[in-house]
């Protein structure tokens, strides 16, 4: 038997999380699935508890935290032609699952990325929903998106070594979106299929609080400057940074948004380099989903009056 699917867990000082999350997969390892661990250099126990307890998981230790981008290590090691990526705080994955995907990737040739629904462990409440729709609408359902719910997805491993990894550039947040853009590129679709249902437990532990602040807004000026023609660039970032200053002022973390938006700003050239406009078919294709978008003021009720969004 060959490795068919590669299970993927990006973890960073939470040692007793990353742990939880292994051991309630740990079963699954066979003659075809593996796990992969990154440790995005964790100063706790993480290693010693990894290799300690989990022999038979592969464990890769990142010489620093990059980020987002430490699950480049797992693609680039990963043998399975199916990826499942994981939060170290994300779990319920299950063999039935795994099976429903590979049938889901093997009807689809074209299939480049499936986003699971993600719940909170506590409440059951859908949470980490950044899809453009309404959440009470579309939760269940099955549709095209452009958005990639990092810790909470499969992909195909040929569309992303098509694609490329993510973009280190990122560090956390839009990352998932870049990529996304690549897949679509390369002639890839990237879903959401509600029918795959993950546990999000929500770790603080390893995060500071003005993160979400400060590299929200400045990610909004990188994703644009990178793949956006220039009109959808100026519409994009006129709405995603007045909504990050009303957050950020909100929640006070506005010297964060001024940051965000200064290191922004003078890393243009340096963005620029990379800068590939994205190609009709694709724009043709965002378009189409955006036409399914919630309306402006629904997002103002959902989110104006919800403080500490999460990433």
């Amino acid at each position: 038997m060959t490795i068919q699917t590669s299970i993927c867990i990006l973890t960073y000082n939470r040692c007793d999380s990353v742990v939880a999350v292994i051991d309630s997969i740990y079963n699954l390892l066979d003659d075809t699935t593996e796990i992969i661990v990154v440790d995005n250099n964790s100063s706790d126990n993480t290693q010693l508890s990894v290799t300690k307890y989990f022999d038979k998981a592969r464990y890769f230790k990142s010489e620093k935290n990059v980020g987002a981008s430490g699950r480049n290590i797992a693609f680039k090691n990963a043998l399975g032609s199916v990826i499942i990526c994981l939060d170290d705080d994300v779990s319920g994955i299950t063999g039935e699952m795994i099976s429903r995907l590979h049938t889901k990737f093997g009807k689809n040739p074209r299939l480049g990325a499936v986003n699971f629904k993600v719940v909170d462990a506590f409440t059951g409440n859908i949470c980490n929903w950044v899809h453009h729709c309404k959440v009470e609408d579309c939760s269940a359902k099955e549709f095209f998106t452009y958005e990639i719910t990092e810790g909470a997805v499969a992909f195909r491993k040929d569309a992303l070594d098509k694609a490329g990894y993510y973009d280190d550039i990122y560090f956390i947040s839009h990352e998932g979106p870049d990529l996304a853009f690549r897949i679509m590129r390369e002639g890839y679709d990237c879903i959401y299929w509600g029918d795959i249902v993950v546990s999000h437990r929500h770790e603080n532990s390893g995060r500071a609080s003005w993160l979400n602040y400060y590299y929200d807004t400045r990610n909004h000026i990188y994703l644009a400057v990178k793949n956006l023609p220039l009109k959808n660039a100026v519409g994009y970032l006129t709405v995603g940074l007045l909504s990050m200053l009303v957050y950020s002022i909100r929640d006070g973390f506005f010297r964060y948004w001024v940051k965000a938006v200064h290191d922004g700003i003078k890393n243009v050239p340096l963005i620029l380099l990379k800068r590939k406009v994205l190609p009709e078919n694709v724009m043709i294709k965002i378009n189409e989903i955006n036409e399914n978008k919630a309306p402006m003021l629904y997002k103002i009720k959902s989110r104006l009056f919800r403080k500490n969004a999460r990433l």
